[in-house]
């Protein structure tokens, strides 16, 4: 079993990870959250390092994970690499050369809520052809699974 400090945790607003690394580059570029960027930290430790201790007395050694995402507040053009991500997902319909719409009611599920796959197709990036691309238009980013 692990502990997971949440995935509503701010990283400008956490203790363990000021306390552990306080010179991290993300304080700076984001010293009091109050950014046009979302910015959340979850951290998957083992619940048998943990018993009776503070936060503040987990070490970085005892983490199984650290996850951190910074999400844009407008959508970018830009691919991201996710190995956690099950198929490729796109906000752009503009960009697929092909491009069927979804007649199911299919949803992308994460941490932050559900949010609707409106249909799939191919995207091309430069000389590589993605294909079964989700078109997610809600989505801010551009993902690659790998």
């Amino acid at each position: 079993m692990y502990i997971i400090y949440g995935a509503d945790h701010r990283i400008s607003n956490c203790s363990l990870l000021k306390r552990r690394i306080p010179e991290a580059r993300i304080f700076k570029l984001y010293p009091n959250d109050k950014t046009s960027r979302s910015s959340s930290a979850s951290v998957a430790i083992p619940d048998y390092e943990t018993q009776g201790q503070t936060a503040g007395q987990i070490t970085p050694k005892s983490w199984l994970c650290m996850l951190s995402s910074t999400v844009p507040a407008t959508k970018s053009s830009e691919w991201i690499f996710d190995t956690g991500c099950t198929s490729h997902m796109c906000h752009d319909r503009s960009i697929f050369s092909s491009f069927t719409r979804s007649s199911r009611k299919d949803f992308v599920r994460g941490v932050g809520g559900s949010i609707p796959i409106m249909g799939s197709g191919t995207v091309n990036i430069g000389t590589v052809q993605l294909h079964d691309v989700s078109y997610v238009p809600d989505l801010p980013v551009n993902l690659i699974s790998v």
